[in-house]
């Protein structure tokens, strides 16, 4: 082994097999090649040595839900994107991909795909945001699957904006994509309950952050997750529901999951740490959707992360400019939807999980690396540290802490909803491919090293 060994992480606890314990990584060309327990002689290796003594050490972060970039109002770029990624640890994105209107999916996958190779910091892959619904338009999502993209983004709200999947649309969708065993990520909200509670509050001139959450109850989320997983079944679609704030409706797709129906869960750190009151204070810099609910539902999700009924935490990084958000309590309605959250994700889910016992190290790890690279099709190669995969690795110092402040961070956003948190659990390091990404709070890595990982239906919904 030691001809093969160009690096060595040492003496650090190495979260990896379900387990946390002492060992050394060992790589060579950008693999994990081995995990060496301790007094185990590589003296004679000629190895790049990274001292990772009192540090956890855990494969780098698969996030499988991020926007921003070409054709949005978003902020970022793929290059601050992916610079905030690698300075929180997260060493693959799976980005949202979409078009201008009428661009052919085909088209605008290589534009992104382009885009990515000449600009990524970190290793990328890509969902498919599917056109605006028109009946008999499946056929142009082969174009998808060649391009290595196997998973799509479906809405069940945003009518007004011509989105929206109805019943028959959606049905459609999922029939073809799954046929080919393609996944489907959706936004299950019921968009015409949302559209229809909402002009009740603004004809009332009462949209505000104060009644935001009665536009935009669980009953609606619940309902669209019920009928989503419906016709799923009924197409035999792999379904992986996105953005998850309510247990109930986290519930139905865990009962579907044991009656054998591939469906998956995903929550984010801001329904973990946030709640409504956060609205309220904020206003538009924290309006989201679905919204963030109440202390009581947030415990909820809260003990399905811990009980293992969630799958996947994801960040839903949606970072529009601070101008857009920062409105006046009565320009509440024209703030955008979304959050940057990509490089506070690892340190909010520390903070709040592990380090006040909710979960252990292996369960952090089982949502932010392993879950989401099985079911996005990314393993072996990613999600764990285990030989074979690629080295992408995550140092950080479980003790150390650190305070939230907008411009510390590496989105263009401006601006962070955790503003002024201290937060416990530092990184230290992010390696990625063997090679280090961030040290110390310096990029070592510039724009472009990032790599695009296509895939195939074959690999993909094995979590």
């Amino acid at each position: 082994m030691g001809n093969q060994i160009d690096t060595l992480v040492e003496g650090g606890m190495v979260v990896a097999g379900g387990m946390v314990r002492e060992a050394t990584v060992a790589i060579g060309d950008g693999k994990i090649v081995g995990l060496l327990s301790p007094g185990v002689d590589v003296s004679s290796a000629m190895a790049r040595r990274i001292d990772a003594t009192g540090k956890i050490v855990m494969p780098g972060i698969v996030d499988a839900h991020v926007h921003f970039g070409m054709f949005t109002a978003h902020i970022d770029d793929f290059t601050s994107a992916t610079t905030a990624a690698a300075y929180g640890g997260v060493t693959t994105v799976i980005i949202y991909a979409m078009g201008q209107p009428g661009m052919p999916v085909g088209e605008y996958l290589e534009h992104w795909r382009t885009e990515g190779e000449s600009r990524s910091v970190v290793d990328f892959a890509m969902h498919c945001r599917l056109p605006a619904p028109e009946r008999g338009n499946t056929r142009q999502f082969v174009d998808a699957f060649e391009a290595g993209v196997t998973s799509f983004k479906i809405f069940m709200a945003y009518r007004n904006q011509g989105i929206m999947y109805d019943d028959y649309s959606l049905l459609e969708a999922l029939t073809f994509l799954g046929e080919r065993q393609g996944i489907v990520c959706v936004h299950a909200e019921n968009g015409d309950l949302c559209d229809y509670l909402e002009d009740r509050f603004k004809a009332r001139g009462q949209y505000s952050p104060e009644n935001f959450l009665s536009t935009r109850p669980s009953d609606a989320e619940v309902e669209a997750t019920y009928r989503a997983l419906t016709l799923a079944r009924l197409a035999k679609c792999p379904l992986y529901v996105v953005h998850m704030t309510t247990p109930a409706a986290i519930a139905l797709v865990h009962q579907a999951r044991l009656a054998g129906q591939r469906a998956w869960s995903e929550t984010c750190p801001q329904y973990l740490a946030l709640t409504h009151d956060d609205v309220i204070r904020h206003g538009g810099l924290a309006k989201i959707a679905p919204p963030l609910r109440t202390s009581e539902e947030r415990d909820g999700v809260w003990q399905a992360v811990m009980n293992g009924t969630v799958d996947v935490v994801g960040s839903d990084h949606a970072p529009y400019p601070f101008e857009m958000k920062s409105l006046p309590r009565e320009r509440f309605l024209e703030a955008r939807f979304g959050m940057p959250n990509v490089e506070t994700m690892l340190g909010v889910l520390y903070s709040e999980g592990v380090a006040k016992g909710r979960i252990d190290l292996p369960r952090l790890v089982e949502l932010l690396c392993e879950t989401p690279a099985k079911v996005f099709g990314l393993a072996p190669r990613k999600g764990a540290i285990a030989v074979g995969a690629d080295a992408d690795l995550v140092l950080f110092d479980p003790d150390a802490e650190w305070r939230v402040h907008r411009h510390d961070l590496h989105s263009l956003s401006g601006y962070s909803a955790y503003e002024g948190w201290t937060l416990r659990g530092k990184l230290v390091s992010t390696i990625i491919r063997g090679e280090v990404v961030v040290e110390d709070g310096t990029l070592r890595q510039s724009a472009g090293y990032g790599q695009y990982l296509a895939r195939t239906p074959r690999a993909t919904g094995l979590a």
